[in-house]
């Protein structure tokens, strides 16, 4: 059996003694291939696709696509090759695709496999240089004494893929002092640096920024220029009112200094008032922060001036300016008048008219009388506006309707008797009413508030809009549906009453559907504060009386009902009871006590223990007065006949016993 394993072949050279070639030189009658590798040039971090190495095959039998290369890059990687025909006739090319982490020179050795066990290699070198980082400055202008805080400088950088985390920044402010920078993404790409610092002086200055890759080191310098400058001024005008012939002391202007709070005195102010009068202003700091220009003028003539307020900053020279209008009018009052929305029957009290007085008084000085367009005249009272100069006259009335007037309202100067006038009109409307609705008081027959009564008509009333529809509906508690009770039209004072049912017993929920005269129908559900209405019209009853102490004559009574509970406030009066077998004059328990009991619902049966008293032996029931004692819903206690006592005797809740003897 033949081996599959190529064997060499020995054959002697021609005109000399016998020599071995390899196999593979006549293998496919193949010659050497000769590779020559290409001198490569990179740039750290960033991806190659090159040729790295031609060769040509010779007399070569096969394609191509038969051929095979290992390209090994020098810095422990490796990786196939491409094979490609070159641009040269007759020439391959093999090509490949690295990237090179770090600078330097590198050994690069290619492999090219042929059919069989044919094979060539080629070396060469790879040069790999830095990735280039570069810095370039931002020129800042910060304030003397403020905190900067921004870019001071950025960069971009040729090694790919790297994030703000990958490089640290140092800053050399110019002053003596240095802090680190924080690195962030620019929006346009690369990277900005981001420094905060105070300088103390003013002046050009120079700021080095040295940026750092922390992967190999690589770094950058870049300078930039610092010019610190002094604080801004920022002047404002505004609008003076002086009177003609009448000295204005006030202010005229106000500025901002955006350096650190400073003291007035080192700022000067200078007015040009505008009809030819110079004069130095007074510098004061408000609370706001903002500093006030103060200035004192007076006027000979009415009409409108542009005052010129300069503010300089005396030890630089730094100023502004602002602009300030001053309007110069003639003494006199100004009235003028409002609108009022009183409520008809309502008292109403507010402010009907202002007025300004030139040139301003105290509120002392002036009267006013208001015709409230209905015949009737009163006082009105004056009180100072928060603008200077301006006050409000107050007024206080009732209109019987609604409509509208025209209330006419004078203000006089009482030392000069100078008057003023103005019209506010007046619209008098009808006073809106919140929805309400309540169980009327004469139907609560329990307790105040608690909607528990024994009537099974009971009279509901509340208030609304004027003339509004108002629908009542009634939900027994546990049940989903709902059923119409009544309905009533609010009446013109804005109330309304309706008497409901008759209702069986129970607990109901009432709601109610308000249709007004105007927009969309309201809901308004839970009807009544407090609870749902209960009607209650059963009587409690006795259901228990047993001697506790024969000797004494205690006696324990149990009294139950059936819906709203005992009321058992009723329970402990004596008033209540009479003792059978004892005299008048010996008739009431000494003392009622109530029982505690497990009783968790209101129908459950409450007990109390009665002590008729002292020298009594022998107790043979009860007397109970008619109509004192009641449940919840005022009910009174059920009896033989309506309207007289209930009598209670021990016979009527079982057999007497004989109580054991004591030894």
């Amino acid at each position: 059996m033949e081996s599959d394993t190529p064997r060499s072949t020995r054959r002697r050279r021609p005109g000399g003694p016998g020599r071995v070639r390899p196999a593979f030189e006549r293998l496919e009658r193949r010659e050497l291939f000769a590779v020559e590798v290409l001198g490569i040039s990179a740039i750290e971090g960033v991806e190659l696709t090159l040729p790295v190495a031609t060769f040509q095959p010779g007399d070569v039998q096969g394609t191509v696509d038969q051929l095979r290369a290992v390209i090994r890059w020098g810095d422990g990687q490796a990786s196939p090759g491409r094979i490609a025909r070159s641009g040269t006739p007759g020439e391959i090319a093999v090509i490949g695709d690295h990237v090179y982490a770090v600078q330097g020179q590198y050994p690069v050795a290619v492999t090219v496999l042929g059919a069989g066990m044919s094979q060539a290699s080629g070396r060469g070198s790879a040069t790999v240089e830095d990735a280039p980082l570069v810095a370039t400055g931002t020129a800042i202008t910060p304030v003397v004494g403020r905190p900067f805080d921004g870019v001071v400088a950025s960069f971009v950088d040729a090694y790919p893929g790297l994030d703000a985390g990958a490089y640290l920044a140092t800053i050399a402010w110019g002053d003596g002092t240095t802090s680190a920078g924080t690195i962030a993404a620019a929006p346009a790409g690369g990277f900005n640096v981001l420094g905060a610092h105070t300088y103390d002086a003013m002046g050009p200055n120079q700021a080095v920024v040295t940026v750092t890759r922390s992967l190999d080191g690589q770094s950058d310098d870049a300078t930039t220029s610092v010019v610190v400058v002094e604080p801004a001024l920022t002047a404002f005008g505004t609008t003076i009112t002086p009177v003609v012939d009448q000295l204005f002391s006030g202010v005229v202007a106000r500025f901002d200094d955006a350096g650190a709070a400073a003291d007035p005195g080192e700022f000067v102010a200078t007015i040009a008032w505008g009809d030819g009068a110079t004069s130095t202003g007074q510098v004061v700091a408000e609370p706001s922060g903002q500093y006030a220009v103060i200035g004192a003028h007076t006027y000979e003539t009415t009409g409108a001036f542009d005052v010129t307020v300069t503010i300089a900053r005396a030890a630089t020279g730094q100023s502004d300016q602002a602009m300030t209008d001053a309007v110069v009018v003639e003494r006199g009052l100004t009235a003028q008048g409002t609108t009022i929305t009183p409520l008809a029957g309502r008292p109403f009290e507010g402010i009907v008219a202002s007025f300004v007085a030139v040139p301003p008084a105290s509120a002392g000085e002036f009267t006013a009388t208001i015709a409230w367009g209905d015949g009737t005249t009163s006082a009105g009272r004056i009180a100072a506006a928060p603008e200077p100069g301006r006050f409000l006259v107050v007024g206080s009335h009732t209109y019987p309707s609604p409509g509208a007037a025209d209330v006419v309202v004078t203000v006089a100067r009482s030392a000069s008797n100078q008057m003023a006038t103005a019209t506010t009109n007046a619209v008098i409307s009808v006073a809106m009413r919140a929805f309400s609705g309540a169980l009327d008081p004469l139907s609560d027959s329990g307790r105040p508030g608690d909607n528990i009564t024994f009537i099974n008509e009971p009279v509901l009333r509340g208030t609304g809009e004027p003339f509004s529809i108002v629908q009542l509906f009634a939900r027994p508690e546990g049940l989903s549906d709902r059923f119409p009770i009544g309905d009533t039209l609010v009446a013109q004072d804005g109330t309304w009453t309706l008497v409901a049912g008759p209702l069986p017993d129970g607990a109901y929920v009432l709601s109610a559907t308000v249709l007004p005269t105007e927009g969309f129908p309201m809901e308004v559900l839970p009807l009544l504060p407090g609870g749902p209405l209960v009607i209650d019209t059963l009587r409690p009853r006795v259901v228990g009386l047993t001697p506790t102490d024969r000797r004494s004559g205690r006696l324990a009574v149990s009294f139950r009902d059936e819906s709203s509970g005992m009321e058992v406030g009723t329970l402990l009066d004596p008033a209540h009871y009479a003792m059978l077998g004892a005299p008048p004059w010996r008739a009431f328990p000494a003392g009622i006590a109530l029982r505690p009991t497990a009783a968790v619902l209101p129908t459950d049966p409450v007990v109390i223990d009665i002590d008729p008293g002292p020298g009594r032996r022998r107790s043979l029931g009860l007397r109970i007065v008619p109509g004192g004692i009641t449940d919840v819903a005022g009910n009174p206690l059920d009896g033989p006949s309506h309207g007289g006592p209930v009598v209670v005797s021990l016979g009527a809740f079982g057999p007497r016993r004989r109580p054991r003897r004591a030894w």
